[in-house]
């Protein structure tokens, strides 16, 4: 009457069991504003349910005006006791959808705020304030556990821990690459809170249920990795395509002469998904299922179907670099099975790849805010005084781009200011921590001049590059910009003969 309690099974529920009657739900949503947790707000919010947003409220809210929509700014991390109390208050809900629960710290605290007090009549003498609690996971935990070599699909089952010995031989593979070191880092904090949503479940009966994603792609996506494809295939520049052997699953031998191939998920599957399991209930408590695309793909295969899409030629419009480390796959331990959610799940069934990209394609091109998307910072909404605004009078144009590679590069640049697109190819993605690792390394204590920008007046600093960029760039805002330019820090430097100018050639100042 007053709090929900998990019966738990020692085995799911049987997939052909009818499912529950739709009826109108309570569900909590952490995070909720960007991409998957968008979509699974409108499509909750669309089917007739109340939802509770928990977030900063950083992000711009898209359903601040829904009457069924009501939001609860707490910070998660930075105020947790403040989150916890945040989650009491709003009492019972029929599911808590976790999109961004990263460490177990921050999971303990959710687990901690849900949970009521001792009742015998249900497993571990435990009540909970929600009836379903769906944990948004990641295949990178398969970085931090034994998995079997690379042919077959990697089901949730297939994997074992490491002993200690494996895990040191198993770091050292990892730590070649700075993807494998990142991906190590955050495959084992997910992990972690699965594991302590397995142990919850098994000594008190915490209903929970855990999908693991794939790279991710479709409408509102604010990474932009699949965008990053689009438009290189768009200016037709080679698309970075090296997949070194220690960010892969491993393989044998035989296996390393063919195309390394891997999974997706398309975001509106994972929204149906993520809807599915609130709908089947207990019948996938406990439970932890990879959600992707049937289809196993290589990056080649992946990049044609973006050119069909955008009804280009693949033969002719693509090209690929072998000599610069591939951004995507972000994670790659083999093509996933997805039979468990096929059959828990159904009739859930993720979208044919090709009519996913399809779809996503048409609404990145379809305007510029689209395209625009994921290359904005989305914070709260500002006020301004349009009164006290200055208003400019002037001529509006819009500056020509290509890629850098382009022959028509010449001609754009002696008529006139252009952007040149893929300047610097070899900093890009992981390439760029590595770069400003080594900056401020070998210069971070350098004294910089750099200015700060309050409305029109402009003022002079001096700070050490480290705390300039560490600090200072990152605490920008509409009320106060930092802005640093040095010519001269990369010559205190070995990284300038890293970096060849776009220009030279082109114009004669330009630096080689």
């Amino acid at each position: 009457q007053n709090g929900y309690g998990a019966r738990v099974c020692s085995s799911p529920c049987s997939a052909s069991s009818h499912s529950p009657a739709r009826r109108e739900m309570r569900v909590f949503v952490l995070g909720g504003t960007q991409f998957m947790g968008r979509l699974t707000v409108e499509a909750l919010l669309a089917g007739g349910h109340e939802v509770v947003l928990f977030n900063r409220g950083r992000t711009t809210n898209p359903f601040a005006s829904h009457a069924k929509l009501r939001h609860v700014k707490c910070d998660r991390m930075g105020e947790r006791e403040g989150f916890r109390e945040a989650l009491r208050k709003q009492g019972k809900c029929d599911a808590v959808i976790d999109f961004i629960g990263f460490q177990e710290a921050y999971v303990q605290d959710t687990i901690d705020a849900l949970t009521l007090d001792a009742d015998p009549a249900y497993p571990g003498g435990r009540r909970f304030s929600t009836r379903h609690y769906v944990f948004v996971s990641t295949d990178s935990v398969y970085w931090v556990q034994q998995v079997p070599c690379a042919d077959a699909r990697l089901a949730e089952g297939d994997v074992r821990d490491f002993s200690p010995a494996e895990f040191d031989e198993h770091q050292e593979y990892c730590h070649k690459t700075s993807l494998g070191e990142y991906q190590l880092r955050y495959g084992g904090n997910k992990l972690g809170c699965e594991r302590l949503l397995e142990e919850a479940w098994r000594e008190d009966g915490f209903p929970y249920t855990v999908l693991r994603l794939p790279d991710v792609y479709g409408p509102y996506d604010n990474l932009g990795g699949l965008w990053d494809l689009v438009t290189a295939i768009e200016a037709q520049r080679p698309i970075a395509s090296r997949l070194v052997e220690s960010r892969l699953r491993r393989a044998l031998p035989a296996q390393l002469a063919r195309p390394r191939r891997f999974s997706w998920a398309f975001a509106e599957d994972v929204r149906d998904a993520i809807v599915a399991c609130t709908e089947r209930g207990a019948q996938v408590h406990g439970m932890t299922m990879n959600v992707a695309h049937e289809e196993a793909v290589s990056l080649v295969e992946t990049c044609k179907m973006i050119a069909e899409a955008l009804g280009m030629d693949p033969e002719t419009a693509l090209r690929f670099d072998d000599s610069r480390d591939a951004s995507l796959p972000s994670t790659d331990f083999g093509v996933l099975d997805v039979s468990r959610a096929l059959e828990l799940l159904r009739p859930w069934r993720p979208t044919a790849m090709r009519h996913a990209i399809q779809r996503s394609v048409e609404w990145f091109v379809s305007c510029k805010e689209n395209r625009r998307y994921h290359r904005l910072v989305h914070r709260e909404p500002r006020s301004y005084d349009e009164v006290a605004t200055r208003k400019f009078s002037c001529r509006v144009r819009e500056v020509p781009s290509c890629w850098v590679g382009s022959p028509d590069k010449v001609g754009l640049l002696l008529s006139g200011p252009a952007i040149l697109n893929d300047s610097l190819p070899s900093f890009t993605g992981q390439a760029v921590l590595g770069f400003m690792q080594r900056l401020m390394d070998q210069a971070g204590q350098e004294e910089v001049v750099g200015h700060v920008q309050r409305g029109v007046d402009l003022e002079e600093q001096r700070w050490p590059l480290r705390h300039f960029a560490g600090h200072l760039l990152t605490q920008s805002e509409h009320s106060a910009a930092y802005r640093l330019e040095d010519a001269e820090v990369l010559g205190r430097t070995d990284l300038a003969a890293e970096v060849a100018s776009p220009l030279a050639g082109v114009r004669p100042e330009a630096p080689p």
